[in-house]
């Protein structure tokens, strides 16, 4: 069994993120929910112990705080992938190098990472991404310049892109 998750949740002007901390860093965010539905969720992976704290470390705070409030560029917290698939995590890596402000289709994120075939594989990794807004997969678009889905809404993944400075609606 692995060491313990502690996890909590964040109030957001998204609505509430639940996030669960390792000792390797971050590991899992969810949109909206409770702690203690989070929590269970995990506890029922059966993969570590599971621990509900009263609020996240501060450090998560603070950059959450300081990237909702236009101030964060980039978040540096650790972030651990025991959530993913080697290939997630190969499209993350590069998802990582997009800036806060731009925006890339899920086409150019599969040439980015050799594979120029695979658009739908990053679309299916970046639906399972169990760490939205660290691993900025609301940056991803179709190739159209459309919004396309976003596990917590559109509504959101639009809020999200505004507040770094992309310009709605997107034109190529």
């Amino acid at each position: 069994m692995s060491e313990e998750l502690l996890c909590s949740s964040l109030s957001s002007p998204v609505g509430p993120l639940m996030i669960a901390v390792s000792a390797e860093g971050v590991c899992r965010v969810a949109f909206g929910g409770d702690v203690t539905s989070f929590t269970a969720e995990l506890v029922a992976r059966g993969d570590s112990p599971v621990t509900e704290a009263s609020e996240p470390p501060v450090q998560i705070a603070i950059q959450f705080a300081d990237y909702f409030a236009g101030k964060r560029k980039r978040f540096t917290l650790s972030l651990d992938y025991r959530f993913t698939t080697s290939f997630q995590r190969l499209v993350f890596k590069a998802l990582l190098e997009v800036e806060r402000g731009r925006v890339v289709s899920y086409g150019e994120l599969a040439r980015r990472i050799g594979r120029p075939r695979a658009a739908r594989g990053v679309g299916s990794a970046l639906a399972h991404n169990p760490l939205p807004i660290l691993v900025p997969c609301h940056r991803v678009i179709h190739k159209d310049g459309t919004l396309a889905g976003y596990s917590a809404g559109v509504r959101v993944k639009e809020y999200l892109l505004t507040l770094e400075g992309v310009m709605l609606p997107i034109q190529w």
